[in-house]
């Protein structure tokens, strides 16, 4: 037997848990939160690992504390 594709829309999806006992939908919560945490860990260790390839290519060049501080404030100044 061939399983069934089924695509639903966001809102379908809310409509759906909102029918669904608070305790489930607490379950869903906590699936859905630690799915995320983990996805973000998997995410963090890719970019760790990319930038330490490009380190030992030597596209990267080590800098002081305070160059990289003035590198993120001024990052963080140009964001929107």
């Amino acid at each position: 037997m061939q399983a069934k594709s089924l695509t639903l829309t966001f809102d379908q999806v809310l409509e759906t848990v909102t029918q669904w006992p608070s305790e489930q939908q607490e379950v869903l919560f906590e699936v859905l939160h630690h799915r995320q945490i983990a996805l973000r860990r998997q995410e963090i260790a890719r970019n760790v690992s990319d930038a330490t390839a490009a380190f030992h290519r030597g596209e990267l060049q080590p800098e002081s504390v305070a160059d990289a501080i003035a590198h993120l404030h001024t990052f963080l100044a140009t964001e929107p």
